[in-house]
């Protein structure tokens, strides 16, 4: 047999939403992922260029003093010892380089880092090829007064490394999002089934109210035609007598006799409208018990042997001595179902 998955979720429209949430809350995570990915790697390049910028700083005010390019870079290079320092002048030329010689230097003003710190005081390039030196270099520029200082440090591994993101942070939300999906998804396991399960036994309460109701219109409608007969023959019987007062004595009895039986089927027939009242009112109040079929069979029909409606008609049973028939329920209303099937078999054989 294939199972259509377009039904079971049809079925179970709580997984859709299920499924939906996960997929919210993950994209929701890899936002977050992503985010905190580029922040944190924004802050360590503005965390590097601020220190390069303080390089700058430095020489930018020794130069206004007066200073030799020279000597401030070599303190500068305590700081950082793979460190280039360059000066320019407000138009991009350069006047000083530490690690190139500047009379096979181009104008340095199309250089990204130049043109923002021309435009902005302060700019830098996170790795960009150095066309004198043939390297890849992290650039910062800072613009003082008429000169234009660039420090820069070789973009190797040491430096890719300090500004790469550290992935254990990504990978512990990662994680964490996946045992909460977990989690989320085994708690809805458990509640879906829980739900079924309840969801079976409000059918199952439904099922036996309906089940109750029919049974009961049935059984009252039976009893309703039922009533009519012993009515009927009670009528039949008292009006005969009221209009024969010269009957005999024996006709006089039998009329009599026939009379009281009808009253007294009668009678049992309204006990059985009764228990059906209380069953569908409280069907708590019906006790159920161990029940062997046959024995309550066999006693039923003992009772009606010695009925004067049944002793013309013999009442044999077939096929239950080598059966056991065993069942949970009431004895008084079973009795009443097997007495109610012999009278009507006696009554209209």
């Amino acid at each position: 047999m294939v199972m259509d998955s377009s039904n079971k979720y049809s079925k179970h429209p709580q997984r859709n939403y299920l499924l939906l949430l996960l997929l919210f809350v993950w994209a929701v995570v890899v936002a977050f992922v992503v985010m905190q990915y580029f922040r944190e790697k924004a802050f360590k390049i503005a965390l590097l260029d601020s220190s390069l910028q303080q390089v700058n700083l430095i020489v930018s005010e020794g130069l206004r003093e007066g200073d030799e390019v020279e000597g401030l870079f070599a303190r500068s290079c305590k700081l950082y010892p793979a460190l280039r320092v360059t000066v320019m002048d407000s138009l991009g030329n350069v006047t000083y380089d530490s690690s190139a010689d500047i009379t096979q230097a181009t104008n340095h003003s199309t250089r990204p880092e130049v043109i923002e710190a021309m435009k902005n005081g302060q700019g830098n390039t996170v790795r960009r090829l150095s066309e004198s030196m043939r390297q890849d270099y992290f650039y910062s520029a800072l613009q003082r007064d008429s000169f234009i200082i660039r420090s820069a440090l070789p973009y190797n591994i040491n430096l890719d490394k300090d500004l790469n993101v550290t992935h254990a942070f990504l990978w512990l939300i990662s994680g964490l999002t996946i045992l909460v999906s977990i989690f989320a998804c085994v708690m809805f396991q458990r509640i879906l089934k829980i739900d079924e399960e309840l969801q079976y036994e409000r059918r199952r309460v439904l099922y036996e109210e309906q089940q109750n109701v029919r049974i009961k219109k049935q059984l009252t409608g039976s009893i309703n035609h039922e009533l009519k007969t012993p009515v009927s023959a009670i009528s039949g019987c008292l009006e005969t007598l009221i209009h024969n007062p010269d009957m005999g004595k024996d006709m006089r009895e039998d009329f009599i006799l026939q009379s009281y039986n009808h009253t007294q089927r009668l009678s049992k027939l309204l006990t059985d409208i009764s228990i059906i009242n209380r069953m569908d009112e409280a069907l708590d109040i019906i006790d159920r018990d161990d029940i062997s079929l046959n024995k309550l069979i066999h006693e039923v029909i003992e009772e009606r042997v010695y009925s004067s409606q049944t002793q013309q008609i013999p009442i044999k049973i077939e096929n239950m001595d080598n059966v056991s028939l065993q069942m949970k329920g009431n004895a008084m209303l079973l009795r009443a179902v097997f007495r109610n099937l012999i009278d009507n078999a006696t009554n209209y054989s």
